[in-house]
């Protein structure tokens, strides 16, 4: 039998119509054995992206065409152009301002019934020069995205496009053998971990009572950590755990040692202060 390609839009009502499952609902919580959904619609009857939005689903609506690309390349760079000018007129006003704060501050220094007035302009002199700083910053950003224009332009002109497969940042390829190993494994253990689990509950009841809770976190911590085997997140699981335990760590320590540290909490704030106090006395 061979495949044939065809459009499938709002006029193929066995599509538009069924918002089911195409198979057997095995009714499974962990919605291991059901059937797939159609090509419209979700397992839970909602529109698939990829039905009202292909370009965005597929990563094409951030992609110019070939003809257009020009012609968006030049609106973009009369924006750039635009904000360029904004950025540089802006510039040239805060310079003028931050000139004329750094002379009212140079004047009023030494003089003592007006130190208020100098530690204000310390202060918005400060803010001034950081908003500077930012608007150069953007400036220069600007500056070498219209550097980045021109050669994207030239390199359209030739005809080089750039790669077609660049918009894809999570790329489907074909199972690799080892995947496919992998998987077959992991639906095996997949298939016996609930009756292992259920027969290791047994052999711990009647042979060691005393150690059941043990044994039964011992064995769940194992399940996780194939499962994560199979998933191929053990070092995520690891950095987790670590985590975690480093979390508990400090709380255990914190509940032990409360006191101490509270005290030395104080101590160590009470010196702050006295230091802070002390410097503000001699400026």
């Amino acid at each position: 039998m061979e495949w044939e390609a065809s459009v499938l839009d709002e006029s193929c009502r066995w599509a538009t119509d069924y918002r089911g499952l195409w198979g057997w609902y095995a009714r499974d919580l962990i919605s291991g054995e059901n059937a797939p959904a159609g090509p419209i619609y979700n397992r839970d009857g909602s529109v698939r992206r990829s039905w009202y939005d292909p370009m965005g689903w597929a990563g094409l609506d951030k992609v110019s065409p070939p003809e257009e690309a020009l012609q968006v390349l030049s609106h973009q760079r009369s924006l750039s152009l635009q904000l360029c000018a904004s950025l540089k007129k802006r510039i040239a006003e805060k310079s003028a301002e931050l000139l004329g704060m750094g002379v009212e501050s140079a004047a009023v220094e030494g003089v003592t019934h007006l130190a208020h007035l100098r530690d204000q302009y310390d202060r918005q002199i400060a803010t001034l020069s950081n908003d500077l700083s930012n608007l150069r910053n953007q400036l220069t950003v600007e500056e070498a995205k219209l550097v980045a224009f021109d050669q994207h332009e030239e390199r359209i002109r030739r005809g080089d496009f750039g790669s077609i497969r660049a918009h894809i940042h999570r790329a489907h390829r074909p199972s690799a053998d080892l995947d496919l190993r992998l998987t077959g494994l992991a639906e095996s253990f997949a298939a016996i971990s609930i009756g292992v689990v259920m027969i290791a509950i047994v052999l711990l009841t009647i042979f060691a009572r005393q150690y059941l809770i043990f044994g039964l976190a011992a064995l769940i911590g194992l399940l996780i950590f194939i499962e994560a085997g199979f998933r191929r997140r053990l070092s995520q699981m690891i950095s987790s755990l670590v985590t975690g335990l480093a979390i508990v760590s400090a709380f255990i320590l914190v509940f032990e040692f409360f006191w101490p540290l509270f005290v030395i909490g104080v101590l160590a704030a009470g010196v702050f202060i006295m230091w802070e106090n002390i410097r503000e006395i001699r400026s």
